[in-house]
């Protein structure tokens, strides 16, 4: 699944008391910034990459991780029956 994160960016570095602080003028200044991120359907955590899982009645993304275990399952499944 495809999710937009809101977070809260603050690299503030502490400016000279002599120079003050440039509040949003300064590219240090803190400020929130949305990014869109894949979620992984079956663990819930963030992927670099996700694939449509096999074997499920409905359509569902994984990370490689889930992917490799719904495989392992499946082949477990199959040795089983």
């Amino acid at each position: 699944m495809v999710k937009t994160i809101t977070e809260r960016i603050d690299h503030c570095c502490g400016c000279p008391p002599e120079m003050g602080c440039m509040g949003q003028a300064c590219p240090h200044h803190s400020r929130n910034e949305e990014r869109t991120t894949l979620i992984c359907d079956a663990c819930g955590e963030e992927a670099d990459k996700l694939c449509r899982a096999p074997y499920q009645a409905e359509e569902s993304w994984v990370c490689k991780g889930c992917l490799q275990e719904i495989l392992e399952w499946k082949d477990k499944e199959a040795f089983l029956t």
